[in-house]
């Protein structure tokens, strides 16, 4: 992953922010089809928290400034995920407000 994100801290802004928006699509058109993909996915909030720290590295990558809203999303939406008593339900819970 270190050698990944030196790769990406040499691309140019453009490239930049096409891949932080492709993960953002990413995130949010997770499958949502309970009996085939998340019976599959045991730490479900492992595979949502990677996503949110990619976008995160790419927001830096790009020096969001604090205040941008992407960036203040995606910082609460994991914090709240790792703060839940039971991540993996709270991601299903999220999903399902998202869909």
């Amino acid at each position: 992953m270190k050698k990944q994100k030196e790769y990406y801290s040499t691309l140019h802004q453009g490239d930049k922010k096409e891949i932080a928006w492709s993960l953002v699509k990413k995130f949010n058109t997770v499958p949502l089809n309970q009996n085939q993909i998340w019976p599959q996915l045991p730490n479900l909030h492992r595979y949502f928290t990677t996503i949110i720290d990619e976008i995160l590295f790419f927001c830096e990558q790009l020096e969001l400034t604090n205040e941008n809203k992407v960036l203040i999303k995606y910082q609460k939406m994991k914090k709240e995920i790792n703060d839940s008593s039971n991540p993996d339900q709270y991601v299903r819970d999220l999903a399902m407000r998202y869909k």
